[in-house]
Formats: structure tokens, sequence, C-alpha cells
């Protein structure tokens, strides 16, 4: 029976094979010089996702590098120091020749500079040491994170910089509607190269991640199928993105929305309270006053602006299909 040569459950059945592992290492392994592998026994061993194993190997490589260049610059620093102190028994010595310290100063002062140069020297072995065995750290890191990315290669974090579209203009007193049709032209111009950047941007790693997964007959079928979710979030988002630009549009080409949500944005990023009124006049109260968290702590001024400006936009999409639903 299985139970009488396996063991009842996993605690034995793992004994056993522990057994036969041994077994076989004391009569065939060692007969021939063979290793054998650690044990895992007692330690804090997980199994990692590949992506999860990518994250925590890229990790690793930026810590890594960050300590070598701390101490490169140590090093450097280091070597200023040296160079500063052999200066100094440069100028000791030629104060001695020109008669301008006795020989009892010269000495003091010659060992007083010798011992910090020593010092010196032994902070800098000591640092070139750990130096070279970061370095090496490294370079094993970028070589596995290299090897792991063969495989299959997570999304990129892309930031992608613009400038939020605004009116910069003022209103025309005569041809108001070639204005508007101008401004907003200019605006749809504006977002749908955003839109068309960001897309180009997943696409492309969407198609060196097909890629990869098809070069490397190592990728299984769960990385496949986690592709495909990111793939389709990304179509996703794109069509999200598509239907914002759309809201963004329509509403900016109503004259009244639009002063709405400048005037909203405004007084957002400027930190002043904004009362929207949830009936048709301009006035407000304590109830609709909106409800913002501010700017974030490292959050960047134009990224803050836009924020503002995508929050005011909701909110008036809001009242407004709320306000044609009533009627």
């Amino acid at each position: 029976m299985w139970s009488a040569k396996f063991g009842k459950n996993r605690y034995e059945y793992g004994q056993i094979l522990r057994e036969m592992h041994t077994s076989l290492y004391e009569e065939v392994g060692s007969k021939y010089g063979l290793e054998r592998g650690d044990s895992i026994d007692g330690r804090n061993v997980q199994h990692l996702h590949k992506r999860e194993y990518i994250r925590k190997l890229t990790k690793e490589a930026k810590q890594a590098e960050k300590a070598v260049k701390g101490l490169q610059t140590m090093i450097r620093k280091l070597e200023r120091e040296m160079l500063a102190g052999r200066n100094r028994l440069k100028e000791i010595d030629e104060a001695l020749a020109s008669g301008k310290i006795t020989l009892d100063r010269y000495e003091a002062q010659k060992a007083d500079v010798l011992k910090l140069i020593a010092e010196y020297q032994s902070k800098l072995d000591d640092k070139a040491g750990k130096l070279q065995v970061k370095e090496q750290e490294l370079e094993q890191l970028t070589k596995d994170v290299s090897k792991v990315r063969s495989v299959i290669q997570p999304f990129r974090n892309h930031k992608v910089d613009f400038t939020p579209p605004q009116i910069t203009e003022k209103v025309p007193m005569f041809g108001t509607d070639k204005w508007i049709e101008r401004q907003n032209r200019s605006i749809a111009k504006q977002f749908t190269e955003i839109v068309r950047k960001i897309e180009s941007l997943y696409r492309n790693d969407a198609a060196r991640q097909v890629e990869s997964a098809q070069r490397n007959v190592l990728a299984d079928y769960g990385e496949l199928y986690q592709l495909r979710k990111d793939v389709k979030t990304l179509i996703e988002n794109n069509d999200g993105l598509k239907s914002t630009l759309e809201t963004v549009l329509d509403q900016l080409a109503n004259p009244s929305l639009r002063s709405r949500i400048f005037a909203i944005a405004d007084a957002l990023a400027g930190g002043t309270p904004a009362a929207i009124s949830s009936g048709g006049g301009g006035g407000g109260n304590s109830d609709s006053d909106l409800r913002w968290d501010g700017r974030r702590p490292d959050e960047e001024e134009e990224a803050y602006r836009r924020r503002c400006l995508m929050f005011a936009v909701g909110i008036v999409k809001r009242q407004h299909e709320k306000k044609s639903y009533r009627r």
C-alpha cells in the first residue's frame, strides 16, 4: 500500500523522502564526488512567482547600485583628504627649509599629518574592498535580472509628462463661435497626442512581452494568462481614456460648464474652499462643499493641477447629468 511505503501523511512522506535522498548520497553520490544540495529545513524559504522574483531582483539591484555610488563617493572624498595631507607635508617641509618653524615643531606636525594619512589609507582600503564586493554583487544581480527578463517582462511604469490643456486667449468681443471652435480643436489635438503617446508606450510593452513569451519556451501558461489579462486591462484603460477625453471636450464646448470647471479647478489648486450649488443658482451651502484631500506631500505642481482639473470635470459632469435627469 502507498501509506506503508511512503507514510500516512505529508509529514511522514517528507521524512521518508529525506531518508531516501540521504541513502542515495551515501551509497552513490559521495562515491563519485557529487555534492548534496543544501537543506531548506529551518530556513525561511518561499516560492516566488516570476513577476515577484523580477521585482525582488530589480529592487536588490537598485540597492546595490546605490551602495556602489555611495562607496565611490566616499572613496573620492578620502582620496581628496589624502591629497590634501600630502600637500600639507610639502608645506611643512618648505616651512622648515625657510626657517619658519623649528625642527621640533616640524616633526610634531609631520607626525600628525602622517597619522591622518595612515587613517585615511586604512579607510580607503576598507571602502575599496567593500566596493569590489558590491560591484560583483551588482554585476551578478544585473545578469540575473537580464536572465529572468528573457522569459517574461513586467509592464513598465511610464511617466508621461505633458502640460494640461489651457485656454490662454481672451474671449473676443466678436466671432465667439469661431473662437470656441478654434480652442476646442486645440484642446482636442493636445488630448489626442497624450492618449496616443500612452497607447504607444503600453502597446509596445505588450508587444515586447508577447514576443518574449513566444521566443522562450520556459514561459508557462500561467504567465501567458496573466499577460492576456494585462493586455485586456490595457485595452479597457485606453477605452476609458477615450471616453474621458470625449466627456471633457463636450463639457469644454459648453461655455457655462467650461467656466464652472475652471472656477472649481482654480479654487482647488489655490487651496480655496469651493462651494458648488446643487440647484440652478450660483450660490452654495455647507452641505455642497467639495471634499478635497489637497496636495499630496510628494505631488508635483503640474500633476496636482492636472488632478484638480480632472476632479473639477468629474464634479461638473455628475451635477450636469443629475440636472438633466431631473428635467
